[in-house]
């Protein structure tokens, strides 16, 4: 019986010391590509122009920024930066050669949100609701604010939201009770 029983545990730490492997490897092999990748786009996003390069533009869509990279004609480099919406943008160059970034700066938009924050009362909330204006980065919602711990306290309310990575943006609220409160939250 005793033999059984350590049998046993021996095909089970053998099974769970090959799984611990596989998964470590698995990790590192993952952290390892992630690695290698932000070293590729780091290549691709450098602000510096090879020599037999006459302009970059370099589009980053998770910080919401164009970069324009330009040789002058004695060969000092320009760069300028502008913001990058998440809506229809166009790059256009004239007959000039001129860049100009077209893009329409502020309109109506219907973006689906959640999010988690808190208010001045102190409690913990959980929003749900839509943007339907934007300026630049800038976001004007409504939605619901669901009271995690007492769901009878579900509160509409209107916020504003700068977008500071990708589809997340700070957001702060004021709601049907007269309460201010901030949140983060998460467009889709």
């Amino acid at each position: 019986m005793l033999l059984n029983i350590i049998n046993y545990l021996k095909a089970r730490i053998k099974k769970y010391l090959v799984l611990s492997i596989a998964i470590l490897f698995g990790v590192f092999g993952f952290k390892l590509w992630v690695h290698h990748a932000k070293k590729g786009d780091q290549s691709v996003s450098s602000v510096t122009l090879q020599p037999n390069q006459k302009e970059k533009i370099i589009v980053d869509p998770v910080k919401h920024k164009i970069t324009v990279v330009t040789k002058n004609v004695n060969g000092k480099e320009h760069t300028s930066t502008t913001y990058f919406p998440d809506r229809a943008t166009s790059i256009v160059e004239d007959n000039n050669g001129k860049l100009s970034i077209q893009e329409r700066k502020w309109g109506p938009e219907c973006k689906l949100y959640t999010g988690i924050g808190g208010d001045v009362e102190g409690s913990f909330r959980a929003h749900l609701g839509i943007d339907f204006l934007y300026l630049h980065s800038f976001d004007v919602g409504a939605g619901l604010a669901f009271n995690t711990t007492e769901i009878k306290d579900t509160r509409a309310d209107l916020n504003l939201s700068y977008n500071f990575y990708s589809h997340t943006s700070l957001a702060l609220s004021f709601d049907n009770h007269h309460v201010i409160g901030a949140f983060l939250k998460v467009r889709f």
